[in-house]
């Protein structure tokens, strides 16, 4: 099977890469995407589908100044291969990015033969996924559990190059893209399901409201749980105890609390695929000043948000259950694609959680060795770790020589100067200076269309939030709007009017949660943040999918 689009040009992507790393990520994290995205799919793919869906030498990612780029042929081919809808896919995932498809290689009858007995397995796969993911987030959850308190300083040179391996183990068992599959699979069910009825109108928005509130999406969950941090804080006058270190705090059932908190989400925090991204358990004042900020703004009963959510999604089921229109049969199959796609709603966030478990161990472990590299004079201090690729941490290690400290310094240099540009979100084919500039103008419009993600139609003041950094300037009953967001920014949902990003797609992290929350929500909105500043007037209909300026400042 060829990979191509039969003009021998690959189209380099963005895609959701801006919703699950920072806009420069360092070089060992650029370098663990690389080794992870060839084993997601040569592992998942090939040797267990039996889907032969590139070369061994296929370049999966790419770095042009400083940004990680994914090859979307990749994913092209594969939905064209499958049988599946292109446009789906890029509505699931987002990005402004055309469809290549349409010029995609033609499968020979031989590969047709060949692709249905991986369909035939792909669907083992996602019949049976439960088991596999209770499988896999054991492992991972285990692995993480038993090697987070190992002293590490213990290794030799070569155990270190042995935990390494032993690390890259979870990304072969990694089910990322079976999830995906199963996601995508069931929520274009679903969608071509209701668009058959006649009397729906709105089809997005009514599978929005029919998955909103479910109360078992485990990013959402994590400021559900600080809400009740919160509660009791407030109920029990304990605001004092916010605004002291976490090993200070006197109150000894808050203190259990939030220990049991950070047992179950501390290996989250900000950019968490990101290795060099710091982890909550490394910062626990963190979370006291977000619980500070629930507090303030009287988000102090979770149960309140769950109770108005869960309404929301039963009057929904309720109406498609009773529709006239709608035949025994029609009405069976709605049910189990609903609950397939709540379902793998659910898998699709807990697989994110036990997988920054292995980012977190990688973290701990590079760190270690950062430290151990620093003081023996191979680099000039800890964190300089960061600016080494995985392989050539792994040929320190192997006490191979290589120019660590040039290389740190050069890459110090590159970053620096990459910070100063704004480059595409996609390209074809090659990548060229002259791109090398904000690809998106500012447009003197006042209407932007994206995707609904989340129903409701509200006013409220844009709050541009390009980073977690600036999450002091947010308050209470703006509308947030953001390149893109991860679960950390999860915590701002509950207080925010309204949330707008520039990518994404209907199954993205700001999506589910939006929904979860019932906070009206558009994304992959292009040339909003351009067109926009801190305090225009603006329109989110999370129920249509528009943006409107009103007025500016």
């Amino acid at each position: 099977m060829s990979l191509g689009n039969g003009k021998n040009e690959i189209t380099w992507s963005r895609m959701n890469l801006k919703e699950v790393i920072s806009e420069l990520p360092y070089p060992i994290t650029q370098s663990a995407f690389e080794i992870a995205n060839k084993s997601f799919f040569l592992e998942q793919y090939k040797k267990k589908m039996g889907y032969k869906l590139l070369h061994e030498d296929t370049e999966f990612t790419k770095v042009f100044y400083g940004r990680l780029y994914y090859n979307m042929d990749i994913t092209m081919k594969m939905v064209s291969d499958f049988g599946l809808d292109p446009k789906m896919t890029k509505m699931s995932y987002g990005g402004f990015h055309p469809t290549m498809i349409e010029n995609h290689v033609k499968l020979s009858i031989i590969d047709r033969i060949k692709i249905m007995f991986s369909v035939i397995k792909s669907v083992y796969y996602v019949t049976n996924i439960n088991k596999i993911t209770d499988n896999s987030f054991k492992m991972r959850n285990d692995k993480y559990r038993t090697d987070f308190n190992k002293n590490l300083k213990n290794l030799t040179d070569i155990e270190a190059l042995e935990y390494f391996d032993s690390l890259d183990e979870l990304t072969r068992n990694d089910v990322t893209l079976i999830i995906v599959a199963g996601l995508n699979y069931n929520y274009w069910e679903l969608r071509k399901l209701l668009k058959g009825i006649a009397d729906i109108k709105n089809p997005d928005d009514i599978i929005n409201q029919l998955v909103t509130g479910t109360n078992n999406i485990i990013s959402a969950n994590q400021a559900l749980e600080l809400m009740r941090l919160a509660g009791y804080v407030k109920d029990n006058g304990l605001e004092s105890e916010l605004e002291k270190k976490d090993d200070e705090i006197s109150d000894p059932v808050f203190k259990r609390m939030l220990n049991e908190f950070l047992y179950k989400f501390g290996h989250r925090g900000l950019y968490e695929t990101c290795i060099e991204s710091p982890r909550y358990y490394e910062n626990p004042e963190a979370i006291l000043k977000i619980i500070k900020g629930y507090v303030t703004e009287g988000m102090t009963s979770p149960q309140d948000v769950v109770s108005r959510q869960k309404k929301i999604r039963e009057d929904a089921i309720e109406d498609i259950l009773n529709n006239k229109g709608l035949s025994f049969v029609k009405k069976q199959q709605f049910k189990q694609f609903l609950n397939n796609y709540t379902n793998f709603m659910r898998l699709r966030e807990e697989n994110r959680y036990h997988v920054v478990m292995g980012i977190t161990l990688s973290r701990r472990h590079v760190l270690e060795l950062g430290r151990r590299f620093a003081q023996r004079g191979i680099l000039e201090e800890q964190k300089d770790i960061f600016y080494l690729t995985i392989p050539e941490i792994k040929k320190l290690l192997s006490r191979e020589k290589i120019d660590s400290k040039n290389i740190v310094d050069g890459r110090k240099a590159d970053r620096k100067r990459n910070s100063r540009y704004v480059v595409p979100d996609f390209f074809v084919e090659k990548f060229k200076p002259e791109m090398v500039k904000d690809n998106v103008a500012t447009e003197l419009k006042k209407v932007f269309t994206g995707y609904a993600a989340s129903s409701g139609i509200v006013e409220g003041r844009a709050r541009i939030i390009n980073s977690p950094e600036e999450f002091g300037r947010f308050k209470a009953g703006e509308i947030l709007v953001a390149p893109a967001t991860d679960p950390m920014w999860s915590t701002l949902f509950p207080i925010a009017k309204a949330v707008v990003t520039e990518m994404g797609g209907v199954l993205s992290h700001a999506s589910i949660v939006a929904r979860e929350y019932g906070t009206p929500c558009v994304v992959n909105v292009q040339g909003i943040i351009a067109a926009l500043e801190d305090g225009d007037l603006i329109e989110v209909d999370g129920t249509n999918g528009n943006v409107k300026i009103i007025t500016d400042r």
